[in-house]
């Protein structure tokens, strides 16, 4: 059986305790790393392994090929009457990337970790946001699946061949993995390669994008975020 604190902490996110390895490995995977009152709070992803396009099969295969059409067809099927202010938020929210991804975002997880930042700040605790958005080359793009962050925060990306961009790897790898010895060692994550980072304050969530083109945003999917709420209540 894992410990109080730290069945109480992945409680606070929504996380049942199972045991102690189970536990761990839970709060590595969805709380990264905690210091004390400090934590380094990753929410799953923008982008869902449970609706990864690699799990959808060849219908999905070449998502960044579709027309904006094409994509708006798909994202009516899933999100019906909330499918065009979706993808309309989307491309507010994440410019660079292709209509069709607005399918693999993450239906759950990221409201609740949002909220979870927030409660966290306003009890006085230091906390960092982060999303992992890098998209893997393999079978023509594929998004960020769980724990995909991980090569780069080991500084071993060049290793996950499929995933490699040359030049764009070793950066990526370089600011991630400065970010965590710098969390580690001081209970904050700059001071590295990585762009100015922010703590979450108790009504706004700067959030560390790490992609192609790494930065910090502030509550730049807060208004993404309550419409897939919305969708989602029963």
């Amino acid at each position: 059986e894992s410990p109080e604190w730290l069945q109480n902490r992945l409680r606070t996110v929504g996380l049942r305790p199972i045991n102690n390895i189970v536990d761990v490995t839970n709060c590595a995977t969805r709380l990264r790393v905690t210091v004390k009152d400090d934590s380094l709070v990753k929410d799953v992803g923008t982008f869902s392994e449970h609706g990864g396009n690699m799990r959808r099969g060849a219908e999905h295969a070449r998502k960044n090929e579709w027309s904006e059409q094409e994509a708006l067809s798909h994202i009516k099927a899933q999100y019906g009457d909330f499918a065009e202010p979706i993808a309309a938020e989307f491309k507010k929210a994440y410019p660079d990337h292709v209509p069709a991804d607005a399918l693999y975002l993450d239906p759950r997880d990221r409201s609740i970790f949002r909220s979870f930042a927030k409660r966290w700040a306003a009890a006085g605790g230091k906390a960092w946001n982060y999303l992992f958005n890098f998209e893997s080359p393999l079978s023509g793009g594929v998004v960020a699946w769980h724990c995909s962050e991980l090569p780069f925060v080991f500084h071993n990306a060049e290793y996950l061949e499929p995933s490699y961009i040359p030049g764009v790897s070793e950066r990526l790898q370089d600011e991630m993995a400065g970010a965590w010895v710098s969390f580690a060692k001081t209970g904050d994550p700059n001071g590295g390669a990585v762009p100015s980072w922010e703590r979450v304050a108790p009504d706004a969530v700067t959030t560390m994008i790490f992609d192609r083109d790494t930065h910090a945003a502030c509550d730049h999917d807060k208004e993404l975020c309550r419409l897939i709420d919305r969708h989602n209540k029963p």
